[in-house]
């Protein structure tokens, strides 16, 4: 899922999230995406040699099933680059919004 656009998606979400990554000895990366407010982690780590990943989900809820619809309308949507989305961010909330040349308007809120 490292493709060019995406991560701008990935963003939306709880805004309690908190994200690390690393990089391995052997070239691998691993992020891991944790909730503070209810406990609920997900662990993404490259699957080498080849391509794909594999996800950990631990806690009440998944995290990791919002990233994969989020992809998917991304996807759908022709891969949207990211400067393309509008962000708008307050003290109290933060909304993602992008508009199709159709004009079909899609908004984001954590």
């Amino acid at each position: 899922m490292a493709t060019r656009g995406f991560p701008v998606v990935v963003r939306i979400m709880s805004a309690s999230t908190v994200r690390t990554h690393e990089n391995g000895a052997a070239g691998t990366h691993t992020t891991v995406l944790f909730d503070p407010a209810d406990s609920s982690v997900v662990r993404v780590r490259d699957r080498r040699p080849g391509p794909g990943a594999e996800v950990a989900v631990a806690g009440p809820r998944d995290l990791w099933a919002g990233i994969e619809r989020a992809h998917r309308l991304w996807l759908d949507l022709s891969r949207p680059r990211r400067e393309w989305f509008t962000i708008r961010a307050t003290p109290e909330t933060q909304v993602v919004s992008f508009r199709t040349p159709g004009a079909q308007q899609y908004t984001w809120t954590p």
